[in-house]
């Protein structure tokens, strides 16, 4: 980063001392000879200044935005896998409990770390079954809400 700054610094300097000696400029026959030197020496100056250096690193990995963006696939990913993985478990207990007709919902988040939990489980069911998936599902280590429809 030093490099760059150095670069920069250069450059920066040296445009504001050309525009300086553009502004002094003669007007008449020599003003286009005159524009054209100072533009080659910005050239020279830009191209002198980074061929000078011996020794370019970047450290590009900061500037990754595909790591970014695959990470954040990942966790969606995950969290899609989660939520799967939830909705089975839960219609293998109501298929062998003899419980149709309930739709399930689940909220998922991300921790710091990358980690997904479960939030809580939405079910919404008939009346009859309800109090049946309450004892059902009590032990689940998981906030359980169970709305009841006619």
């Amino acid at each position: 980063m030093d490099t760059l700054k150095e670069i920069i610094s250069v450059v920066s300097v040296s445009s504001v001392i050309f525009g300086v000696i553009m502004l002094l400029c003669p007007e008449g026959i020599f003003s286009k000879s005159f524009k054209n030197a100072v533009g080659i020496a910005v050239i020279a100056t830009i191209v002198f200044s980074i061929a000078g250096i011996k020794n370019i690193s970047f450290d590009f990995d900061k500037f990754d935005i595909n790591s970014n963006l695959s990470l954040t696939a990942a966790n969606e990913l995950k969290s899609i896998e989660a939520i799967s993985a939830c909705k089975a478990y839960i219609n293998d207990v109501f298929e062998s409990n003899n419980i149709n007709h309930a739709n399930i919902s689940v909220s998922t988040n991300i921790s710091d770390s990358g980690s997904i939990f479960i939030n809580e489980i939405n079910i919404s069911c008939n009346k009859n079954d309800g109090p049946k998936i309450k004892t059902l599902l009590k032990d689940i280590g998981v906030k359980v809400i169970v709305t009841e429809r006619e």
